[in-house]
């Protein structure tokens, strides 16, 4: 059962964030430079306003291997079964050890993409994510005990350390490196929950300048994408880019709390991607990297498919598939206690009189 004063508009924030991830992965420029700006940041910037202080850092330790590396194990073992299901299903087992042996060693390698320089890497994809959010909380964590400009001067010399080593030498395993550009939209998150008290005595003159003021920065954001891939410590233009996608993460929050309010259609469905979002990202990454959408389209229509109509279809067959999934397996109590997941109470009937 789900707390009572659980933010649900960071839920539909993070509903919002699932499915635009979605369409980042289509490779279409026009969904790459809208969705990019926001998707990723916003789930780090949630992370690091909801990182636990209290506990000690052991404890936080063993919680984050729970919630974070055992999903991401998880999604890597679901990620090999169906790349070993499509190989028998299309190439009747041809090849199947080699693509045992690919799919392993990216799970163990944990790049989001691939790399053929220095040295051949064949990236995992999307639950890149899990690793480099592990590597960014436990060091907030860690910072935390720290005085508060040591803390702002690691995290800063990290980040710049995170972008350095990819150009200087190569991406280095477990996305160790965008762990590092990961934990600066963290503590921002963090400096936030640390200054939420302020935010409902702003007076509503500034807080309606701010927020246009936000969206105009977003959209010359957006109208002058270059590059801003977090799974490359790709930052684009810099700090300026970074303040761009901060424009846009509030945007959307904003956006989630006006549709908690007002939009219950809407409210209902994004709110449960966002509570399951774990699950919505296994399933994800499980269709983006073995999934052959093309080859399923070319069987259901024998005679050909119109180009145009080709990438409208792979999106469709994409959300059936994971709403399906997460629809059954959120239900699943010991699928949630393994994803380190709170378990779902039975509702219990009313009572007779």
């Amino acid at each position: 059962m789900e707390k009572k004063n659980r933010l649900e508009y960071l839920d539909i924030a993070r509903g919002i964030a699932m499915i635009s991830i979605v369409l980042g992965h289509m490779g279409v420029r026009s969904f790459n430079r809208v969705v990019f700006t926001y998707h990723l940041p916003i789930f780090f910037i949630i992370s690091g306003f909801f990182i636990n202080t209290r506990d000690d850092n052991a404890t936080f330790i063993k919680k984050k291997v729970k919630t974070l590396i055992i999903p991401y194990i998880i999604a890597c073992i679901g990620v090999i079964l169906s790349a070993v299901f499509m190989n028998l299903v299309f190439d009747d087992g041809a090849g199947i050890l080699d693509v045992v042996k690919r799919w392993g060693v990216a799970s163990l390698y944990g790049a989001g993409d691939s790399y053929t320089e220095p040295f051949k890497v064949q990236g995992i994809g999307a639950v890149w994510f899990l690793l480099a959010t592990f590597w960014a909380v436990i060091i907030l964590k860690l910072l935390l005990k720290a005085n508060k400009w040591v803390r702002i001067a690691v995290v800063f010399a990290l980040f710049y350390l995170g972008m350095w080593t990819r150009d200087k030498f190569f991406w280095f395993p477990l996305s160790i490196q965008a762990g590092f550009t990961a934990l600066l939209f963290l503590y921002i998150g963090y400096l936030l929950r640390e200054s939420k008290d302020l935010l409902p005595i702003i007076p509503k003159e500034i807080a309606v300048f701010g927020t246009v003021f936000a969206l105009v920065v977003w959209l010359q954001f957006i109208k002058n994408f270059q590059s801003f891939w977090l799974v490359h410590s790709d930052i684009g233009r810099g700090f300026v880019d970074i303040f761009g996608s901060l424009c846009g993460c509030l945007i959307i929050v904003l956006l989630s709390m006006l549709i908690e309010r007002k939009v219950k259609f809407l409210r209902v469905p994004l709110a449960f991607f966002g509570k399951n979002s774990l699950i919505f990202l296994i399933a994800h990454i499980i269709e983006l990297d073995t999934f052959r959408w093309w080859s399923l389209l070319d069987k259901i229509f024998p005679e050909g498919l119109p180009q145009k109509y080709y990438v409208p279809a792979v999106i469709v067959l994409k959300f059936i598939f994971i709403i399906t999934f997460t629809v059954i397996f959120s239900n699943i109590n010991p699928v949630r206690r393994l994803l380190g997941m709170p378990a779902l109470e039975k509702r219990k009937g009313k009572k007779e009189e």
